[in-house]
């Protein structure tokens, strides 16, 4: 959709991907919260010091192992990506190329 959108208004396909990495990335930290609110594990199932699960519903829609320490994958891939976010603005703000057409004026 998005690429339908930015060629029929004739957007620089670069310069407008740039822009949307940022906003991806933190989109990215919003979903893996939701996954860790909704008690769901990811395929790493090591036993560690973490957390302890205790959502029956959870145990039965994903099969998340209850009274278990489970390491919190979804939070540590959740501040990953908010680096990645933050680096990206970084990177953004000062970008001194437009596509491959030279400097910025």
């Amino acid at each position: 959709m998005a690429a339908w959108y930015m060629r029929r208004h004739h957007m620089p396909v670069l310069r407008t991907t740039d822009g949307f990495a940022p906003g991806l990335a933190f989109g990215h930290v919003l979903g893996r919260f939701g996954c860790f609110s909704a008690d769901a594990v990811t395929a790493n199932r090591r036993i560690t010091s973490g957390l302890i699960f205790h959502n029956p519903l959870a145990n039965s829609v994903s099969g998340t192992p209850l009274g278990v320490r489970i390491e919190p994958t979804q939070l540590i891939e959740a501040a990953a990506e908010f680096f990645n976010f933050l680096l990206l603005s970084w990177l953004l703000t000062r970008k001194k190329f437009d596509d491959r057409y030279g400097p910025r004026s």
